[in-house]
């Protein structure tokens, strides 16, 4: 039992549709050096775990559940239309159904939603995108 097999089924998603892109868009994974370029959109990534559960008693049953999150960066000063385009586009990536990565099949129960954009101080419009997962691991 591993997120890492969660993080992957994303990550490889997101970078994907983001080399579709033109110019394609830029990643920021976690804790991998980032310097943000304010004439180019770009995407910052987290998986934001919860609590494990075990659904079933008398079976090794443990669902690791979560979220995903997509902030989309777009440049500052533009309207939020483009943004929310590439925020929508983000949560068609991930319909809800399943997913599966390197055997491993990842749920998504409900639709991703996005947030309000914001202006952030270094010259972005951005806009969260959440998709929430869950996995069942049965031993």
């Amino acid at each position: 039992m591993s997120n890492l097999d969660i993080r992957q089924a994303f990550e490889s998603r997101i970078a994907a549709f983001a080399a579709t892109m033109s110019p394609p868009a830029l990643l920021s994974w976690e804790n991998f050096n980032f310097v943000p370029n304010s004439t180019r959109v770009y995407f910052r990534c987290a998986m934001a775990p919860a609590r494990t559960s075990n659904p079933a008693f008398g079976v090794d049953f443990d669902r690791l559940q979560g979220f995903y999150q997509i902030s989309v960066y777009g440049i500052q000063d533009r309207g939020p239309g483009p943004a929310e385009e590439i925020a929508d586009a983000i949560i068609a990536l991930f319909p809800r159904g399943s997913i599966t990565q390197n055997g491993v099949v990842v749920n998504i129960d409900t639709k991703g939603s996005r947030t309000q954009g914001l202006n952030d101080d270094n010259g972005f419009y951005f806009i969260p995108v959440r998709v929430r997962y869950r996995q069942d691991v049965i031993s």
